[in-house]
C-alpha cells in the first residue's frame, strides 16, 4: 500500500475537519493508499504528527488554542517538515497574504516541491 503524508499548514475548522475525515476513513487505505498526517501547523507554529491520535492533536488544539500544546509532540518548521516529506501533499486551509508568501518560501527550497493545494471541505451527498 502506498503512503502519501499531509503536511497541513492550518487547523481552523478547515484543517480540523480534514483530521476528522483522515481519522474517520482510516487513511483511505480502502482505497490503496494510507495518507498520514505527517506535520499540522496553526498560527503559533507546526508539530511533528506521527505517532500522536488525531483526537489528541484536536483536543490540544481545542483546549489551549494551538496544537504547539500537545504534550510530547516536536516542534518543526515548515521547511524542515516539508524537507522530511519524500512523496506527500502540502494542505494549505490558512487564510490571508502572510501565511502563501511563507508556505512559497518554503515549498521553493524543497526539492522536488511538494504538490500544494488550497481546498475547503464540505459534506455533501453524492
Amino acid at each position: 500500500m502506498k503512503q502519501i503524508d499531509i503536511v497541513l499548514l492550518g487547523f481552523g475548522n478547515v484543517g480540523q475537519s480534514l483530521l476528522k475525515l483522515l481519522a474517520d476513513n482510516d487513511g483511505y487505505s480502502r482505497e490503496g493508499v494510507r495518507l498520514r498526517l505527517q506535520s499540522v501547523f496553526d498560527r503559533r507554529g507546526g508539530i511533528l504528527a506521527g505517532g500522536h491520535e488525531m483526537s489528541k492533536i484536536l483536543e490540544a488544539k481545542r483546549s489551549s488554542g494551538s496544537v504547539t500544546s500537545l504534550e510530547g509532540a516536536g516542534r518543526v518548521e515548515l521547511t524542515d517538515a516539508l524537507a522530511e516529506v519524500s512523496e506527500g501533499i502540502l494542505v494549505d486551509t490558512s487564510i490571508g497574504s502572510s501565511p502563501r508568501s511563507r508556505v512559497r518560501g518554503a515549498a521553493d527550497s524543497v526539492h522536488p516541491p511538494p504538490l500544494a493545494f488550497r481546498c475547503r471541505l464540505s459534506r455533501s451527498a453524492v
